[in-house]
């Protein structure tokens, strides 16, 4: 076990391994109790000589190392930019370094999926497999050949040392959150690691679940005496790690201690790297911008960059609403994911929408929401809500109802509208069925909306209820990355307009459209 070392005159090392190393090969030193005393005290030393991390030896390595290691030992949130080192340190090094202290830990390693958490089970198995220097300075700890001498050692069973008391959880276990979460398991230490993915953060249904499963999953914790570290980084405002990191106690004190450690000294694009080379960090910075924010500077929300930016929403009064709007009613079903489900957060869209052709710009309009009602509902109680928002909201040239896979809901519409005296059919153009037409949804959303919204010509009445103009606003900001029932049924009125023939207030046609639209729904509701 002779060890090989060149100091890096830039770290500030716990230890002085070149003097230490010397002094065992003088015979100073007790070679398996120095190492032993190395193990237990210092994480980096497990880290760079145990696991054999060579990229290490610089200061960003060795700084992350202390300060996980002199820091709080649980309700931890540890954001790092990707590729910083977070997992080797606190998933990897640091389980290993608690097997070493205690051999009775009963650690529980918890992703999205437990392939995921297999994958951290596996770099340890190989470690503890490989490591000499484990073997011989810790033999009352680790087999010499732990695949046929321990009880268990498997990614699937888990990994158990030599202990001596019985638990029936192993040593090191690997579970899912989104599937495989263990039942009857207590464990005294849960590391937390790649928790979310970018697949996920498009589904707000996975987003929720994520979350609950993850207060689910802290039963699974001994009590009182249980640990938990949560380690990964952003995605978008609402994934689990923003979630925990908000949370506060009775006392109004934050639930766990958050490190944030973003690629650049100042969190900025235009900051130094603390750990890529600048070259490295330009060719990332060439990529996604929201991606970069996100996953190399922590920040989902940066300044000056949003998609569709809600201060560009023009509020107005409501007597300040044109009247020679052609209004147009958008709905966007909840349930419309891809086996049609409607999960119990699931949320409809109803907006009431004006238009008029906008005579600066040739082929744009002025649009002005009038009415809207975002939230989850039922769907007999969707039907009344989408009957009262049409009937109060005067004449409705169309109303468009996006398609839910196999849902039947604008039959349904048309049945309750027609028992209100409003005859809608699809023959007549009164009645729309709004289809995606394999689009992106993101991006039909940003091409409908984008121009409008930058150019002012999207406006919406403050006659609208207000936690519905914030919901629409928090869409704005957070789009792609959260919640867009509004934004996906207000993209679809340029679809509906793409056809539309717009006519004058004042001519006699506009006129006698109106009284054509309105003389059977007067008669058969007595106005």
């Amino acid at each position: 076990m002779k060890m090989d070392f060149i100091p890096n005159p830039d770290c500030h090392y716990m230890h002085d391994y070149a003097q230490i190393f010397t002094c065992i090969a003088d015979g100073e030193f007790e070679r398996n109790k120095t190492y032993k005393t190395l193990c237990l005290e210092d994480l980096w030393f497990i880290v760079y000589f145990v696991m054999g991390v060579k990229i290490a030896n610089i200061p960003w390595w060795v700084d992350c190392c202390h300060e996980v290691q002199t820091g709080p030992k649980t309700d931890t949130i540890d954001l790092w930019a990707r590729e910083h080192g977070k997992s080797t340190i606190i998933t990897i090094g640091e389980t290993i370094q608690d097997i070493i202290k205690d051999p009775e830990e009963r650690i529980g390693i918890f992703s999205h999926t437990r392939p995921a958490a297999k994958a951290f089970l596996r770099s340890i198995m190989h470690i503890l497999e490989g490591s000499d220097l484990l073997k011989t300075v810790f033999p009352d700890i680790f087999y010499k050949k732990p695949r046929t001498q321990a009880k268990k050692w498997s990614e699937d069973d888990g990994i158990i040392v030599k202990r001596k008391g019985f638990h029936k959880e192993a040593t090191v276990e690997a579970w899912g959150l989104l599937e495989g979460m263990p039942v009857g398991k207590h464990f005294t230490k849960m590391p937390y690691d790649d928790v979310v993915t970018a697949d996920h953060v498009n589904n707000p249904q996975t987003m929720q679940r994520l979350k609950d499963m993850i207060d689910l999953s802290m039963n699974l914790s001994v009590m009182n005496t249980g640990r938990r570290r949560f380690i990964g980084t952003h995605y978008n405002h609402e994934d689990p790690l923003v979630h925990l990191r908000n949370q506060k106690g009775l006392d109004g004190e934050f639930l766990y201690h958050t490190r944030i450690k973003p690629a650049t000294d100042d969190g900025t694009p235009d900051g130094k790297p603390v750990l890529l080379s600048q070259e490295a960090l330009d060719r990332l910075k060439a990529g996604d911008s929201y991606t970069f924010n996100c996953q190399q500077l922590l920040n989902p929300t940066p300044v000056g960059f949003t998609a569709l930016d809600s201060a560009q929403l023009k509020e107005v009064e409501a007597k300040d609403v044109p009247g020679d709007l052609d209004m147009f009613m958008l709905v966007d079903p909840a349930g419309d994911n891809e086996d049609g489900k409607v999960k119990r957060r699931d949320s409809w869209a109803m907006l009431v929408v004006g238009a008029r052709q906008d005579k600066k710009n040739l082929g744009q309009f002025d649009v002005y929401i009038v009415d809207a009602f975002i939230s989850p509902s039922g769907e007999d109680e969707a039907v009344d809500q989408i009957t009262r928002m049409y009937t109060r909201n005067g004449v409705i040239q169309k109303l468009g109802i996006e398609k839910a896979f196999m849902s039947m809901i604008e039959s349904h519409v048309a049945t309750a509208l027609k028992k209100k005296g409003r005859n809608l059919t699809q023959e007549s153009g009164s009645l729309v069925t709004l289809r995606h037409m394999n689009r992106n949804k993101a991006i039909r959303i940003r091409t409908a909306i984008r121009w409008p919204l930058h150019n002012g010509n999207i406006h919406i009445s403050k006659a609208v209820p207000g936690i519905f103009r914030e919901r629409l606003r928090s869409e704005m900001d957070k789009f792609p990355h959260w919640h867009d029932d509004g934004l996906d049924a207000l993209s679809y009125l340029w679809d509906l307009l793409k056809d539309h023939r717009f006519m004058s207030p004042d001519s006699g046609e506009w006129v006698a459209k109106a009284e054509k639209a309105w003389q059977p729904q007067n008669q058969a509701v007595g106005y």
